[in-house]
């Protein structure tokens, strides 16, 4: 029954780690985002474009996570 308890923990704990993972990084990243056209001499359009790749990306990944996670984190 330990081994049961102690895989759960582990997983719930990469699960709210993935999901902190998206909310810091937009957060962190939304407000240098005016910076970030200065620093890398872009254009907003093409700055804002890293957003919604990241997000797109973020997205993807979420079709690998919900299979695995319904197929580990489920009682059988």
């Amino acid at each position: 029954m330990q081994g049961t308890e102690t895989s759960r923990q582990v997983f719930y704990s990469i699960a709210v780690a993935v999901f902190v993972y998206g909310w810091m990084s937009v957060n962190i990243y939304l407000p240098v985002l005016p910076q970030l056209e200065g620093v890398f001499d872009t254009t907003t359009t093409t700055a804002r474009l890293t957003v919604t790749i990241f997000l797109i990306g973020f997205a993807f990944t979420q079709l690998i996570w919900g299979p695995l996670s319904d197929r580990f984190g489920r009682r059988r």
